[in-house]
């Protein structure tokens, strides 16, 4: 999975302290709530044995931007210190869900027998994150990823349901 425009070189540093380098990540998506219900700049991934999701630092002048605005200075990933690192071992995962509210999402699960909200984002990583979510479920269920013709016959799929 080509990584580059989600994770920066500070997050790679950061992962690398756990052990995992970039190759490892097959599942990732943007994610920009904290669990307050704050805007935040995050990234949840998925390896072959690990998901976590990696906090950053928002700048205290940052403005939040949302789909179809153009700006020519929102920072990169590179741009960004990571505050943070949850990871949970896939073996714990289970009973991956959805939930989807009004104005925002929550990506969430039982981890060794405890619910657990692992992402929350907006409306603007929801397309990249029910492609994560469907892609995640078939990896817990079966232990292998779907085949690429299956992701963008899945893709094509949920466009066609949110009438895109």
């Amino acid at each position: 999975m080509k990584t580059g425009q989600l994770f920066g070189k500070s997050d790679m540093e950061a992962l690398a302290e756990y052990g995992i380098v970039e190759s490892d990540i097959l599942l990732a998506s943007g994610a920009d709530l904290s669990f307050d219900g704050e805007y935040a700049d995050c990234v949840f991934f998925v390896t072959k044995d690990k998901a976590g999701l990696i906090s950053r630092k928002l700048s205290g002048d940052h403005v939040n931007i949302f789909g179809g605005v153009t700006v020519k200075d929102e920072p990169s990933a590179d741009e960004m210190i990571v505050e943070g690192i949850r990871l949970y071992d896939l073996s714990g995962l289970a009973h991956l869900r959805l939930d989807t509210y009004i104005g925002s999402n929550i990506l969430t699960a039982e981890y060794e027998g405890n619910p657990v909200r692992l992402a929350a984002f907006t409306g603007k990583y929801s397309s990249d994150m029910n492609v994560l979510y469907r892609r995640f479920r078939a990896l817990l269920k079966t232990g292998e990823l779907p085949h690429e013709e299956e992701k963008q016959e899945e893709v094509a799929r949920i466009k066609e349901e949110q009438g895109i």
